[in-house]
C-alpha cells in the first residue's frame, strides 16, 4: 500500500498515509502489554538509579518498554514507519494556514511516535523533518504570514516524544546523537516561540503551545507594562518582573518562556539530590526574533514556586532564594533573579551539555578513588597480567634449549628416516631441559583459555 501511494499527490495521500500510521498503531496496541513487574511475561524489571524507577529488561527476541513486542513485528514496523516518513520528507511541509494538507502529513508523524515501541532511526528521520520544518518557515518568514496553531502544537508534540525518548535512554546526553536531538530541540523550541507571535501586535496575550512535558508561552508586550505583567501557568511558577523599563515605553518586547511539566534536562537523581526547582525558561527578545532585547538589562525576576509547607528547593543559576510566601491558599518558594540572562533557553541548553560532561569526570573519579587493594577482582586481574608478561619474557628468551628428535639419516637420499613406530621414539634430555619445556607448554596452554 505505501508504495502505491508514493505516486499519488499529497492532498489525497496525506490523510491516507494518517489512517494507515493509525492503523500501525493499533497493531502496536493489539499486542499492549504490562510495565513492571510483570514485563508482558518476557522480561524481568530492572531498578534504575539514576531515573528512581523500574523499567523492563526484555528478553532475547522482544523489544519496546513493555517488551510486548516480538523482534519480526518490531522490524516491519520500524521498516514502514521510515518508509511512511521517506515519503513525508519530500512533501514540503509548511505551519502556516495556507498549507492544506500539511496537518494530515504532521498527525502521522506524531502517531508514528507516539508508541510504546520506536527506535535510533525513527527518531533521528522524524527530528530531522519537523527540523527542517520549523527552521524553513522561521527563516523564510515574510509579512502577511499567517502560522496555524494547530500545526505547531502537533510539531511541538512531536518534538517532545522525541525528547522523552532520549532521555528516558540517556538522561545525561552521554551519546552524540542524544546531543544532536538537543541541539535541534533548543533551537525548534526557541523558533516556534518566535512563530506563534509572528505579526501580532502588542498587547493581544499570550499564546502557548502545549505538549506532555512542557508549555512554550509566547507573549508580546509594551516595554512600559512589562513590569505589570505577571506570567504564570496552572500548578507551575509564576515570574513577576521588576525594574524601570520607562526609558522604553514606546517599544515591545517579546517574552519568551518554557514552562517544563517534567523536566527533561536533568536526570531524576540529581533532581532529588540537588532539590532542583522545578523548571523555567525565561527571555525577553525583540518582535519576531531570537536577539535579547536591550530591556532585559533593565529587568529582574522573582519567580515563585508553588511548594509544601517546609519543603526546600534549590534557585537556578545567578538566582538567590528568599522567604517562602503563603498566598491564596498555596505555599511558594522566592527566587530573586537580578539578572534574566541564565534563565534563557541557551544558558540552559548549555548546563545541561556541561553536566553531561561533568558526568563524565565524575565517573573517572570514581574510578580514581575506588578500593583496589580490598578488591579480588582487581588481584586476580593484576595476577593475570603479571602471568601473561612472565610469559612473554620467557617465550622471548627461550633459555631452555629445545628438543630434537634425532633419527638415522639414510645413507642415499641423506635424509633422516621416519620411525616405523612411536616406540622407536627415543627421548633423551636432562631433567631441567624437560621440565622448562613443559611449563612453556602449560603456559602457553592457560593463556589460550585465558584469551
Amino acid at each position: 500500500m505505501i508504495n502505491a501511494l508514493q505516486s499519488t499527490t499529497d492532498i489525497l495521500a496525506a490523510p491516507l498515509y494518517e489512517t494507515l500510521s493509525q492503523d500501525l498503531i493499533n497493531l502496536i496496541n493489539q499486542t499492549y502489554g504490562t510495565g513492571c513487574p510483570d514485563c508482558s511475561g518476557h522480561g524481568v524489571c530492572d531498578y534504575r538509579d539514576l531515573y528512581l524507577s523500574e523499567s523492563c529488561v526484555c528478553d532475547d527476541g522482544w523489544v519496546s518498554s513493555n517488551c510486548n513486542l516480538g523482534k519480526p513485528d518490531a522490524d516491519l514496523y520500524e521498516s514502514l514507519t521510515l518508509q511512511m516518513l521517506d515519503k513525508i520528507s519530500t512533501a514540503g511541509l509548511h505551519l502556516t494556514v495556507d498549507s492544506n494538507w500539511s496537518v494530515d502529513y504532521l498527525q502521522t508523524i506524531l502517531n508514528l511516535v507516539n508508541t510504546t515501541y520506536t527506535t535510533d532511526s525513527i527518531i533521528q528521520k522524524t527530528m530531522g523533518i519537523i527540523f527542517n520544518i520549523v527552521n524553513g518557515d522561521f527563516n523564510a518568514r515574510k509579512p502577511g504570514d499567517v502560522f496555524d496553531h494547530n500545526k505547531m502544537t502537533i510539531v511541538a508534540r512531536v518534538l517532545d516524544k522525541c525528547m522523552s525518548y532520549i532521555f528516558e535512554k540517556d538522561c545525561y546526553l552521554q551519546q552524540g546523537f542524544s546531543q544532536n536531538v538537543y541541539n535541534q530541540a533548543k533551537q525548534m523550541l526557541s523558533e516556534l516561540g518566535v512563530l506563534q507571535l509572528y505579526g501580532l501586535d502588542a498587547d493581544s496575550g499570550d499564546q502557548i503551545l502545549e505538549s506532555d512535558n512542557f508549555y512554550i508561552l509566547s507573549s508580546r508586550v509594551s516595554a512600559d507594562k512589562l513590569t505589570q505583567k505577571q506570567t504564570s501557568l496552572p500548578n507551575l511558577p509564576k515570574i513577576i518582573l521588576s525594574g524601570d523599563t520607562s526609558s522604553a515605553s514606546q517599544q515591545a518586547v517579546d517574552i519568551q518562556a518554557v514552562y517544563w511539566k517534567n523536566n527533561l534536562m536533568q536526570c531524576p537523581k540529581v533532581q532529588k539530590e540537588n532539590n532542583t526547582a522545578p523548571l523555567v525558561s525565561f527571555s525577553l527578545v525583540n518582535p519576531d526574533s531570537l536577539t535579547n532585547s536591550a530591556i532585559a538589562k533593565l529587568v529582574s525576576a522573582t519567580i515563585l514556586y508553588p511548594t509544601s509547607s517546609g519543603s526546600a528547593i534549590t534557585c537556578s543559576s545567578g538566582c538567590s532564594q528568599k522567604e517562602a510566601v503563603y498566598s491564596g491558599g498555596q505555599y511558594y518558594q522566592q527566587c530573586y533573579c537580578e539578572s534574566i540572562e541564565n534563565l534563557g533557553l541557551e544558558s540552559q541548553f548549555l548546563q545541561v551539555f556541561t553536566n553531561s560532561n561533568l558526568y563524565k569526570l565524575v565517573k573517572f573519579d570514581a574510578l580514581k578513588n575506588y578500593d583496589y587493594l580490598h578488591s579480588w577482582p582487581f588481584w586476580l586481574l593484576v595476577s593475570d597480567f603479571a602471568w601473561l608478561v612472565l610469559s612473554m619474557i620467557v617465550i622471548k628468551i627461550d633459555p631452555f634449549p629445545k628438543l630434537e628428535f634425532k633419527n638415522p639419516i639414510d645413507p642415499i637420499t641423506k635424509r633422516r628416516l621416519i620411525p616405523p613406530s612411536l616406540r622407536s621414539i627415543r627421548l633423551t634430555a636432562s631433567f631441567w631441559k624437560l621440565l622448562g619445556q613443559s611449563l612453556l607448554v602449560i603456559t602457553l596452554f592457560i593463556n589460550i583459555l585465558i584469551d
